[in-house]
């Protein structure tokens, strides 16, 4: 489950991941060829197709190693992410928790049970499972990152700027990192402070749609009107499906602009 959390260098190389991904694909299908009860190989495999995008592939080798290994927590969690790609949700989550009593130590299985939690909008047990998974890491940024956004989504802002700062001090150039801590700056109502994340942001990774829609909000909460029809043009251009649909959003925008002004 290669999210934004897990991403932290500025320039992120989505060909570069895709290359390994296939790479390790390679190996880990050669490994089952030669070994087919070689539940560690396949389960590794199970993660690669679904890194790749091949979500079904992905299931269907990740209920072989679970079948082949039932107490095989790795292969568990495979289980629980590619079931949860293919919107199986409840199964999803009793394979994530299966495999955290399996291996109480595996940060990794904390922190996809509590991006899954997040996706269901259970966000006070997403964020008991990340605080869980900290007690185990207290360092792992994608961990504070997660419970950063839990307490974003439970109002708590004052505590997830804290989250953010955090990461960006163990990590510098996460930019995901920079980015949340705009947006939670914005939602202390302090827009020019966000405003300055969101264009470090950006000199980081200017392609980054959504750093230029948060910029759009900072933007709008200055009175700099103009230029934030811009930054949600240029976060419109770069990827269209954040607005479904993105016409009539771009409309009621520029139509609430025009009563604005």
């Amino acid at each position: 489950m290669a999210t934004e959390l897990e991403r932290p260098k500025a320039g992120w190389d989505q060909e570069a991941y895709n290359e390994a991904q296939f790479d390790e694909l390679c190996l880990t299908e050669d490994a089952v060829e030669k070994n087919p009860c070689d539940v560690g190989a396949r389960a590794r495999m199970a993660a690669a197709l679904y890194n790749l995008g091949y979500l079904d592939e992905a299931l269907e080798e990740s209920e072989t190693a679970v079948s082949q290994k039932p107490d095989f927590a790795y292969a568990r969690m495979i289980h629980g992410i590619a079931l949860y790609g293919n919107a199986r949700v409840a199964e999803a989550m009793e394979e994530l928790r299966r495999a955290m009593e399996l291996d109480p130590s595996d940060i990794h299985a904390c922190y996809a049970m509590g991006v899954v939690l997040q996706g269901e909008e259970r966000d006070v047990e997403a964020l008991e499972v990340f605080e869980r998974g900290l007690r185990l890491d207290p360092d792992s940024v994608k961990l504070i990152l997660g419970r950063g956004l839990s307490l974003e989504m439970l109002g708590r802002n004052a505590e997830a700027l804290e989250a953010a700062e955090c990461a960006i001090a163990l990590e510098p150039n996460h930019r995901y990192a920079h980015r949340f801590r705009g947006a939670a700056l914005l939602a202390l109502d302090r827009p020019e402070e966000a405003l300055r994340a969101l264009d470090h942001t950006l000199e980081m990774r200017p392609d980054d749609p959504w750093a230029h829609v948060e910029r759009w909000r900072a933007l709008e909460a200055l009175g700099r009107y103009d230029e934030a029809v811009s930054a949600f043009d240029r976060g419109l251009e770069l990827a269209p499906h954040l607005f479904t649909p993105p016409k009539e959003a771009l409309r009621a925008w520029r139509e609430r602009q025009g009563q604005m002004r």
